[in-house]
């Protein structure tokens, strides 16, 4: 029925997809749609979650009450389909995202920490050093030294979490966009 040969294009492969969601929206009624989405594993639905809420306060239990598991039953599962259980791929989602904010950003320790769902900056920096084995300041060292185009006007750093507006003419009459 869908072709897709190995190589084509991704503008080929979105219409395919298309097609089949479409196909499945008229072949199944709403209730069978709601019965197929449920086959899918709770734990791509648990990873997804943690990806998009990994700064707040999550627990094995808030997460085992939220997917109808027992806290047990869930880091069993999860472990067994993922290789992590579901904290340490939290912590891993967590750290990951700290290390590109420590190296994109000068943003201070604990906001970095802070955003990522840590209170506790001396927590998060003894975690970091345990995991990723340097601490935060000196992973964020060895990035720059990585970097070393600072003189490059396309590496402007970043000031804080939240971007800043840069100013972008000279008080004189020459302007730039």
């Amino acid at each position: 029925m869908f072709n897709v040969e190995i190589g084509a294009d991704q503008t080929q492969l979105i219409f395919n997809r298309n097609k089949i969601v479409h196909i499945l929206k008229l072949e199944f009624a709403p209730q069978k749609m709601a019965e197929l989405f449920q086959q899918v594993p709770h734990f791509i639905q648990i990873m997804q979650f943690i990806q998009e809420n990994y700064a707040e306060a999550i627990t094995l239990e808030s997460l085992a009450e939220m997917f109808s598991y027992s806290a047990y039953h869930l880091s069993a599962t999860f472990k067994q389909s993922t290789g992590y259980s579901p904290i340490d791929y939290l912590i891993r989602i967590r750290l990951e995202k700290a290390a590109s904010l420590l190296t994109e950003t000068v943003a201070s320790l604990r906001e970095i920490s802070a955003s990522v769902g840590y209170k506790d900056v001396y927590y998060f920096s003894r975690l970091f050093k345990k995991k990723l084995g340097v601490s935060p300041a000196e992973y964020r060292r060895r990035g720059a030294q990585r970097s070393e185009v600072a003189d490059s006007p396309v590496n402007v750093p970043t000031y804080s979490i939240v971007e800043r507006m840069l100013n972008r003419c000279i008080d004189s009459d020459n302007y730039y966009q």
